[in-house]
């Protein structure tokens, strides 16, 4: 039984000559908690908009539960993904309740009454289903999304910016909900530009970056970078330092940012002898137990805001 929940390959999307997702080749683990991490433009909502159905890839292909995309369109499968991209789609002169009848009539699924209230239930939103959404806050009006996103009981769900401009207590009580749909077996594909919250439920990374991932990195991988650590080399010569470098040690990587290494500390004699003899000037080593954000930046091009 395969244990993935999507998997791409070579995915592909441009609108004219802008390339917003190019080439990406990835895994997204059934159960797991997938935070997609990337600057504003990046291509994390163009990814999320062909998992969901709502852009095709240009080129390239991708799996949803060992089922080619092409297949789950023609099968009318896609009531088995759950979404909240960008706004909920709230008719604010409806309840709760009837926002929920009103996505499922829209997705041919029949509800009833009872399965409803359970959803609500699920979100928090019990005591509020018969007001009009109007009078939501945002975090309400975030949770309604999520029991919208879970009419047919999806496998997976695609949220993206979930907890962007919720207060602290609508942060805590989202993560909570995340934890407990998690707990019912399901895939969680999150985009957030808050990492430092995205650290406290993901179980995997990946970042994007002008449209390409350029780097994945487990939850478990976090946690033996801070007590082994991460370090990042800068040479004149970046690009030959790491053909030197990586093909002695496997663990070298190479950034825009520099050579970066996860792991016990190099020997830094060694690496330095190792690269005078190619005529290679070591400009700066540094090290430290990094959190999400500074594994992020060494792994792109730092320029301008994560988003």
């Amino acid at each position: 039984m395969n244990d993935t929940a999507i998997t791409t390959s070579g995915l592909t999307k441009k609108y004219g000559s802008i390339i917003a997702v190019n080439d990406v080749t990835l895994k997204i683990p059934k159960g797991s908690i997938f935070g997609l991490i990337g600057r504003n433009g990046a291509g994390k909502t163009t990814m999320l908009k062909m998992f969901a159905g709502l852009a095709y890839p240009t080129a390239g292909s991708f799996t949803i539960n060992d089922t080619p995309y092409n297949n789950i369109v023609k099968e009318k499968k896609l009531k088995k993904i759950g979404v909240l991209i960008e706004e909920p789609g709230l008719n604010k002169g409806f309840n709760a309740r009837d926002n929920l009848k009103f996505k499922a009539l829209g997705l041919g699924i029949n509800v009833n009454e009872a399965h409803i209230d359970e959803l609500l239930q699920f979100v928090g939103l019990n005591a509020a289903k018969m007001r009009k959404t109007k009078g939501y806050s945002l975090g309400m009006r975030q949770r309604l999304g999520i029991a919208m996103a879970l009419i047919g009981d999806p496998d997976i769900l695609i949220l993206d910016e979930p907890i962007n401009g919720l207060d602290p207590q609508g942060i805590i009580e989202m993560r909570t909900l995340f934890h407990n749909l998690q707990a019912q077996g399901k895939t969680l594909i999150i985009s957030s530009h808050l990492l430092s919250e995205l650290s406290r439920i993901a179980t995997h990374y990946a970042f994007i970056d002008h449209g390409k991932i350029v780097h994945e990195v487990t939850s478990a991988q976090l946690d033996e970078y801070q007590t082994s650590g991460l370090y990042l080399l800068k040479t004149n010569k970046n690009p030959q330092a790491y053909e030197l470098l990586h093909a002695l040690d496997e663990k070298w990587e190479l950034s825009p940012q520099g050579l970066v290494y996860s792991g016990e500390q190099p020997d830094l004699a060694k690496i330095v002898e190792i690269l005078k003899q190619s005529d290679i000037s070591m400009l700066s080593f540094n090290a430290k137990a990094p959190d999400i954000e500074e594994i992020f930046m060494q792994y792109t091009d730092n320029q301008g805001e994560i988003l």
